[in-house]
């Protein structure tokens, strides 16, 4: 075998090579395209489950104490929003749950009316001084 016999062997080879690269890498692209389709069925399949169970619908155990843990969750999320607010002196819209300026008079997303936000008063603690004559 004359050495450009070689040359244009291991040229073959390697374009094989590439090719059967690209149709791997094509494959794990499909595979992990049908994966999170699968994951987005599984999450639409447990926010309908969870809906039944809160409209009272859900009669398995199981299926109930993972609700619950859900709901827990979802509490635990609001609190921390709520406290996140809070430390940014800001508030949430009643009505889209946008983040306010905490004396927002309406959502500048949704244009919801806001609740007054009632003044802060300050606490003495100093006892008043009696009028001196």
């Amino acid at each position: 075998m004359s050495f450009f016999d070689r040359v244009k062997e291991t040229a073959n080879s390697a374009v094989q090579s590439t090719g059967e690269m690209l149709e791997v890498a094509k494959l794990n692209l499909d595979v992990r395209s049908a994966e999170d389709k699968i994951n987005t069925l599984f999450a639409k399949m447990g926010k309908l489950v969870f809906a039944s169970y809160e409209n009272g619908k859900v009669k398995d155990a199981d299926m109930i104490a993972l609700c619950e843990t859900v709901k827990t969750s979802y509490v635990n999320v609001e609190e921390l929003r709520r406290k996140i607010l809070e430390l940014r002196n800001k508030k949430a819209c009643v009505k889209c749950k946008a983040e306010l300026n905490e004396n927002d008079p309406f959502c500048n997303k949704c244009g919801e009316k806001q609740p007054e936000v009632a003044p802060e008063t300050e606490e003495t603690t100093e006892a008043p001084k009696a009028d001196e004559d």
